[in-house]
């Protein structure tokens, strides 16, 4: 990590801090180190982060620990970004290891390609089953382009070490199909 990580106020200064040095300057020296910038903690303190401007500016490399609705919008007004997740040594709440990212890479695993597939949304995050999931027979991070009569394929599956229990919706449709 390159320090500081943050300064402003709720990151480690008090009301009247500057977060200092931007967001840029840190982003541009982990860069130059060879290093990525994924985006933490939704979209900051008192919702005031530069999460935005950075996605825009082309700084991020993935977003993590980000509401699906602000995920979703970000996907929506065209920018294809990665989720990362991790334990973070700042958030006392987690156990490290609760909260995983797994990379989609071809071939032979390598630190370089798991960059690469995290920088390409190729992702999914977890804090306990396994999610599989295909649309079309397409992997994570595959962009569909389809209207809205057209019909899919969707495939899913968990695995977990604990039982799954089913929802309500889920007795529910199966109800209806039948």
């Amino acid at each position: 990590m390159v320090a500081p990580i943050s300064t402003g106020p709720g990151s480690g200064g008090d009301a009247e801090a500057l977060d200092y040095p931007i967001n840029k300057t840190i982003i541009e020296a982990t860069r130059a180190q060879g290093g990525i910038s994924c985006e933490a903690h939704n979209l900051g303190p008192f919702g005031t982060s530069g999460v935005p401007a950075n996605l825009i500016h082309g700084l991020s490399d993935c977003l993590d620990q980000l509401e699906p609705d602000h995920y979703y919008r970000f996907l929506n007004c065209g920018f294809k970004i990665g989720l990362g997740n991790g334990s973070g040594s700042d958030h006392p709440a987690r156990v490290l290891g609760c909260c995983r990212v797994y990379v989609r890479i071809s071939g032979t695993y390598s630190f370089a390609k798991w960059i690469d597939g995290l920088k390409r949304g190729r992702t999914f995050t977890t804090s306990d089953p396994l999610l599989f999931l295909t649309v079309n027979d397409t992997d994570i991070g595959t962009t569909l382009t389809l209207k809205a009569w057209d019909t899919v394929r969707i495939r899913a599956r968990a695995v977990s070490l604990r039982a799954l229990v089913r929802s309500r919706w889920y007795r529910t449709a199966k109800r209806s199909r039948a």
